[in-house]
């Protein structure tokens, strides 16, 4: 039997089973914010005028938080979204779009993918130097995530992208991940990417091997060899090398650290969900690094102005000698290089200098003072440099603290 009526009662609907249209669009804004529950709560309270039962908030929560996480829940589905995201976006915001530059997914053990966006990448030929690191315990299939970027001239960190690597962490995800960066780069920009330095973790393996190589007699020759040729006889591994960069992976380490308390709350994430993550975090790294542009050079202070003002007033001018004076060496002994290393300073215009506030902050006031001095610098505001005296009320009695 089949019975038609032409009355709907809105009224007759179960107010037990569907919360109000009003809090449905609550929650829908809230997920789009990314609030937590509890803030979608205080927002409903000030919002609606009326209760709303605990289970209704949170199926409306997890219905509307899965509209947004992508359907993964086998490799084929893996390998399917990442060809659905492999092309270059394009329209007015497309720059700040995710999409996967390369990939293979093999297995859980044997898999690379690599996400970024088009100005994150197009940062990467303004710095010769790429830090790399692994980051884990983001997600519950126990995925390592690459994280890479670099310092620009005033030491904020900028990430390129990250890259999903398998669970063994092979040297071979390394290698495909430099040669992606290159390729992506290019694609990209047009630009040849040239890495000169590639800053990494001191990894404790070729420490733990050497001492377990040289507790064994027969692998000792070998062990003194292997430490001798490749760790102790390579060039440029000290910090001087490497000027105007950073001497530690300080801001990749920060980054990591906030990865784990803004966007994954310390939790390990279902891969879906994960990926979502990532998407929304690489966005807003994008759109970040709009804001704030890579500077190939360090901002000079007012204060690092005053300090290379009077530097180069009481510098005795016939002290200033061109390297090429110092073509062949005469030293015999390392002490007696020491001491004419350190009697001077060796200043490459136009921001380099060979003293430990250059090494960390890329800026002295050596350097800015050789720059006035032979007038490639121009300063901002001359007036700021001249000491206005004494300054007005009583000098402080306290000193800086653990002095007498």
């Amino acid at each position: 039997t089949v019975s038609t009526s032409n009355e709907h009662d809105h009224a007759h609907r179960a107010a037990t089973t569907r919360a109000p249209s009003p809090v449905r669009e609550i929650v829908k804004n809230s997920v789009a914010a990314g609030l937590s529950c509890i803030q979608t709560r205080r927002a409903i309270e000030h919002q609606y005028q009326g209760g709303v039962s605990r289970s209704q908030l949170c199926s409306l929560l997890n219905y509307h938080r899965s509209l947004a996480v992508p359907d993964i829940h086998f490799v084929d589905d893996f390998r399917s979204w990442c060809h659905q995201h492999s092309a270059l976006a394009v329209g007015p915001t497309a720059i700040h779009e995710p999409f996967v530059a390369k990939f293979y997914i093999n297995s859980c053990n044997d898999i690379f993918v690599f996400i970024t966006t088009r100005k994150l990448i197009s940062t990467a030929p303004l710095s010769g130097m790429l830090p790399v690191d692994a980051t884990f315990k983001l997600n519950w299939n126990e995925l390592p995530v690459l994280v890479f970027g670099s310092s620009d001239g005033n030491r904020p960190f900028f990430p390129y992208g990250i890259a999903i690597i398998g669970t063994d962490e092979a040297a071979s995800s390394y290698i495909t991940l430099f040669q992606t960066v290159k390729e992506c780069v290019f694609n990209v920009t047009g630009l040849q990417y040239n890495v000169q330095y590639l800053m990494a973790d001191g990894g404790k393996g070729s420490s733990l091997l050497l001492t377990k190589w040289k507790s064994d007699p027969e692998l000792f020759m070998f062990a003194n060899y292997f430490e001798q040729t490749w760790l102790l006889d390579l060039k440029f591994w000290y910090e001087g090398e490497a000027i105007g960069y950073p001497l530690t992976n300080n801001g990749l380490e920060s980054l990591n650290n906030r990865i784990k308390q803004q966007y994954t709350l310390r939790n390990k994430l279902p891969l879906p969900k994960f990926i979502s993550t990532m998407d929304t975090m690489l966005r807003e790294w994008s759109r970040k690094t709009a804001e704030d542009e890579f500077q190939t050079y360090p901002k000079i202070s007012v204060e690092i102005e005053k300090q290379a003002w009077k530097w180069l007033k009481d510098l005795n001018k016939n002290s200033i000698f061109h390297w090429h004076k110092y073509a062949t060496f005469p030293w015999k002994k390392f002490e007696d290089f020491s001491k004419w290393f350190y009697a001077g300073r060796l200043v490459t215009l136009p921001m380099m200098c060979s003293c430990k506030t250059n090494l960390k902050t890329y800026v002295c006031k050596h350097a800015v003072g050789i720059s006035i001095h032979f007038g490639l610098y121009i300063i901002s505001d001359p007036n700021k440099l001249e000491s206005l005296g004494k300054r007005r009320g009583r000098p402080k009695k306290a000193g800086p603290a653990l002095s007498r």
